[in-house]
């Protein structure tokens, strides 16, 4: 590894360099760790360790920078091809190893993560899960404590190509992505339950991008899969353009999921470029059950304010056979701001 902070407290990781690690680069051990200042670093080529390893998650998931405690701040800091994650942050679980006991204060709410590079690597900046005590990891999704919201500030992530989990994966409630910018990955940005994007840039492919595309690999741009409401607002997608029969390989800049039918995914202010009307969106539908609706504000995505989306049919309502989905007009749009208090408790 290149720096263990092991039950440690309110030190400062700056401007370093780590290279060619047997295992995580920089590794904040316990899960009690809180306070840690982690700025302007480079970690590039994370390898995994030897069988037999001490830490087994160096042999299953060397990541550059492995955070096992939101509490923490993360400023300017570079990934680059990592074996497994450039940045895995973990939830505030229960702390382990030396630490046992020894409940950390803050969560979600307490971390600062901004103005961070990911690139060439299977997973870019990547939110889930808790470590078991046997030091393994326990994967699902993360509910912050008392409604705190993680922020992802000025993100940047590109050739991530691990299939169906995002350059930016936050399977969190209540997170926001702001001003991110991601290209050349399998998948942009996922979000998961009550999570917001805004004023961000998702490239399928950019020019500089000198490796190919695995036939019948599709790209998503922005897929929002969620047991709640998820907002995006006053973003950009370019060059979701691949065809296929298969409407699950095309290309798609926003890919919808959820569970029930009264779950909205709000959207306002969205652009696009070299990406046809059939690639601007795709409703899923999960296990049978009928999915979430989109709501377009402003008539960005449509073209008309107030449409309302859907993949079943319902009364009044008009077959647009290039979407494969069904919209309806004329629906209320509620203020920017009531939205925000509803997903996330802020204006």
């Amino acid at each position: 590894k290149g720096f263990v902070v092991h039950g440690t407290h309110n030190t400062l990781i700056d401007n370093n360099v780590v290279y060619d690690t047997l295992g995580h680069g920089i590794f904040l051990e316990d899960g009690n760790e809180t306070g840690n200042i982690i700025k302007d670093n480079l970690v590039f080529s994370t390898r995994r360790a030897p069988a037999g390893a001490t830490i087994p998650t160096d042999i299953t998931h060397p990541t550059s920078f492995w955070i096992e405690h939101p509490n923490n701040i993360l400023t300017g800091n570079h990934a680059a091809g990592s074996h497994h994650a450039a940045f895995w942050i973990f939830g505030p679980d229960a702390p382990h190893g030396d630490s046992t006991g020894q409940i950390p204060p803050g969560g979600f709410g307490d971390m600062v993560f901004e103005n961070n590079t990911a690139h060439s690597s299977r997973q870019g900046v990547f939110v889930d899960g808790f470590i078991r005590e046997n030091l393994t990891i326990q994967g699902g999704p993360v509910r912050p404590a008392n409604e705190q919201r993680l922020l992802i500030r000025n993100t940047t992530a590109y050739q991530i190509r691990n299939l169906n989990q995002g350059a930016i994966w936050t399977r969190v409630q209540n997170a926001v992505i702001h001003n991110a910018m991601v290209a050349d990955s399998t998948e942009g940005v996922f979000m998961w339950q009550d999570d917001v994007m805004a004023n961000s840039v998702v490239v399928a492919e950019s020019m500089g991008n000198s490796e190919p595309w695995q036939e019948g690999i599709r790209q998503k741009g922005a897929r929002m899969y969620f047991v709640g409401t998820s907002a995006l607002r006053n973003s950009h997608f370019v060059g979701f353009d691949e065809y296929n029969e298969d409407i699950l390989k095309r290309d798609v800049a926003i890919s919808v999921r959820g569970t029930a039918d009264t779950q909205v995914a709000h959207i306002r202010g969205v652009t696009f470029a070299d990406t046809p009307e059939a690639r601007k969106f795709l409703i899923s539908k999960p296990n049978g059950r009928e999915p979430t609706r989109i709501l377009d504000h402003d008539g960005s995505l449509t073209g008309t304010a107030g449409t309302l989306l859907r993949i079943s049919n319902s009364s009044g309502a008009t077959s647009i056979p290039a979407w494969q989905a069904f919209a309806t007009t004329g629906h209320d749009v509620p203020r920017w701001s009531d939205v925000l208090d509803e997903l996330l408790g802020f204006r």
